[in-house]
């Protein structure tokens, strides 16, 4: 899940400490904006991070929570949009379906606790799940913990801690889904005495670039605005300037014959799309990451250069079998029309989205159920 609005609310308290808390959706039945899961970050002076819905409901969300600076415990709000009240009320939500948030006040040492797991995870160092106890409204806490291979770890010293039957479901959940961080969905683990919210935390989906220039700076800023981290390779270094592409997350120079040396967590990309003019270069990189497991191979341009860079490694002795075949996605892009760099990117971007969430592209309005997967039980 993505923890970004909750990692920036904690930095910004490293400069400026506020009071805080996170709002999370614990409960959903019916139709909703976002799913199980879902959270914002409240700091007392400041504007609320990250959305809990399509703007409806985050004011009163910042209401509840200021009862929570106040009295110092946990707060559940309960939204019901399957009736009119909620329209008498202003609420106007829409959505026709019945959530629950549980408002949570974050102290010391659980904010330092937090701030650094969900840093491991974005520098592609760690990988896991929270675990967040549900409580009764007015609750003086809530457990907090992060699970991983290692075990659990309490966010906070006198934090509840799951039960072992939990921690079984939890850790089946991760042993389950281990070849697949990104399919990860957050869970209710419940028993008789308690329950508890399984967050999966996966890093950032990354995305390889292979070639730089004017017509990839669509490419880079569509993928950061998803939230992704995007590397951009080139080998000139006009090309590799910061200030050129200010969303990029690296820059490298590197050749296609050391992508293998690399560690394993800088070889862990959702996609790569080669974008040169250099004709060797580009069947170079078409080789080296397909020897990786990158579930997305795309190459721009027309089909017939695609053609002539596999008959070049085949002539060098690099052939590719079903598998690899089966991930390149050659010319890269949905057929929406586009021609200019901004259109191109758009159709690559959600190419790449559409395959990573093993969605079929197709209008919502055909769409049976459910817009968005829901969290399970």
């Amino acid at each position: 899940m993505d923890d970004s609005a909750l990692f920036q609310a904690l930095q910004d308290n490293q400069q400026d400490p506020q009071p805080t808390a996170v709002a999370t959706i614990v409960s959903i039945d019916g139709p909703a904006y976002r799913g199980l899961g879902t959270q914002i970050a409240i700091r007392a002076n400041a504007p609320v991070y990250g959305t809990i819905s399509a703007g409806c409901l985050e004011n009163d969300v910042r209401r509840h929570a200021e009862l929570c600076f106040q009295d110092q415990r946990v707060h559940r709000v309960t939204y019901d949009a399957t009736n009119d009240d909620e329209l008498i009320w202003g609420m106007g939500t829409g959505c026709g379906g019945r959530i629950e948030i549980q408002i949570t006040p974050l102290f010391d040492p659980a904010q330092t606790a937090l701030l650094s797991w969900i840093e491991a995870v974005q520098q592609r160092r760690a990988s896991g799940a929270f675990l967040q106890e549900i409580v009764a409204d007015g609750a003086e806490a809530a457990g907090l913990c992060w699970l991983d291979g290692k075990g659990v770890t309490p966010a906070f010293p006198t934090s509840s801690l799951p039960s072992a039957a939990v921690i079984d479901m939890a850790m089946a959940r991760l042993d389950r889904d281990g070849s697949d961080r990104r399919g990860r969905r957050p869970a209710l683990l419940e028993e008789p005495s308690a329950r508890w919210l399984f967050r999966p935390a996966a890093p950032p989906p990354a995305v390889l670039l292979v070639g730089a220039g004017s017509d990839v700076a669509p490419l880079i800023t569509g993928f950061a605005g998803l939230g992704w981290q995007v590397e951009v390779i080139d080998h000139r270094p006009d090309q590799r300037d910061p200030n050129r592409y200010p969303a990029a997350t690296w820059l490298t120079a590197e050749r296609a014959k050391d992508f293998a040396a690399r560690p394993a967590h800088r070889r862990d990309f959702a996609a790569a799309v080669i974008k040169g003019h250099h004709f060797e270069r580009d069947a170079a990189w078409l080789a080296a990451v397909l020897k990786e497991a990158i579930p997305y191979v795309g190459v721009l341009g027309p089909r017939s250069r695609f053609e002539r860079l596999v008959a070049h490694l085949a002539e060098q002795g690099t052939r590719f079998d079903a598998e690899q075949c089966a991930r390149v996605y050659a010319p890269t892009g949905l057929d929406l029309g586009g021609e200019n760099p901004a259109e191109v990117a758009l159709s690559v971007v959600a190419e790449v989205m559409k395959e990573t969430h093993r969605r079929t592209g197709a209008p919502l309005r055909e769409k049976k159920g459910p817009i968005h997967e829901r969290g399970s039980h």
